[in-house]
């Protein structure tokens, strides 16, 4: 089981998950099948969707099969992510045996009905909770999809998927959200806070890693798109102005960052690679293509 924590204020969206796939069954149950696996999409650098649970769906590992269905149907709404991650969840899971939690933990920006403006979100789809967001005695076939906006009442609300976090952490995280909100800390310090707690996680539970993605999505860059100002997803902590991701493990660069899998409208891809030359103040990228738009 992974680690996935999610925030959203009144400025930032932040999202962080481990990148551990561990066998189910058998006799390797429990043992790590790969350590560096991407759990994260990114959607029209405006949301985040990481999932715990089956590492591949329909013969694709997970983080792919989501970008494709959201292409197929050309997605660019979170909330409409959501419903039709839970719709193709619920219609191709069952041609599996796994019976245990799949869960899509979405954060990012979209416009809440009846409003005209952006408003931060954090969306859950999944088998472990009913209708009425009651926690099932065991994982179902049916994936309920619950959404939860950010009220002008509150500072922040976060949610944490998968593995849950010490009592210690949450005290820790919340102080540190609070902060955030009250523009004490950046959200740099935060990111790297959240990676810390994932590792701390994985430190006493081996279903989960130390290799941790990270994706922040400042309001001003949505706004910024929305306004003609073009959308980019940067390879940084430090840019306020862009959606951004960055990769930690115990051994990290920041020369080299592996990204998450990205999707909007009709295109798709994955296996992200950045890799950054000071000397020459160059950046090159390696990504793999999923999806393109079909011809007119």
């Amino acid at each position: 089981m992974t680690q996935i924590l999610g925030v959203v204020t009144h400025d930032y969206v932040l999202m962080a998950t481990d990148r551990r796939l561990s066998f189910l069954d058998g006799p390797r149950a429990g043992r790590v099948a790969d350590d560096d696996t991407c759990k994260l999409v990114c959607l029209c650098n405006a949301a985040g969707i990481a999932y715990t649970g089956l590492a591949a769906i329909g013969g694709k590992p997970t983080h792919e099969w989501i970008a494709l269905r959201l292409a197929e149907r050309g997605c660019t709404s979170a909330v409409q992510a959501g419903q039709v991650l839970a719709e193709c969840a619920a219609s191709e899971l069952p041609r599996t045996r796994y019976s245990g939690e799949q869960t899509f933990l979405i954060a990012g920006w979209d416009w809440m009905p009846g409003e005209s403006r952006l408003r931060p979100y954090l969306g859950l789809v999944s088998n472990k909770y009913d209708a009425s967001g009651g926690v099932r005695t065991r994982p179902g076939r049916e994936f309920s999809h619950f959404v939860n906006w950010l009220s002008d009442d509150r500072k922040w609300t976060a949610k944490v998927a998968g593995s849950d976090m010490s009592d210690a952490q949450v005290r820790h995280q919340r102080r540190l959200y609070n902060r955030l909100a009250n523009h004490e800390v950046s959200s740099r310090t935060v990111l790297g806070e959240m990676a810390r707690s994932i590792s701390e996680t994985a430190a006493a539970v081996r279903t989960v890693g130390n290799r941790v993605l990270c994706m922040c999505v400042p309001r001003s860059a949505v706004e910024g798109s929305l306004s003609g100002n073009g959308s980019t997803l940067l390879a940084t902590n430090d840019d306020v102005s862009s959606a951004s991701f960055s990769y930690y493990d115990p051994e990290y660069s920041e020369l080299r960052q592996y990204g998450p899998t990205t999707v909007c409208g009709q295109t798709a891809f994955t296996d992200l690679v950045t890799e950054t030359d000071p000397s020459r103040d160059y950046q090159s990228v390696q990504v793999k293509i999923l999806r393109m738009p079909s011809e007119p």
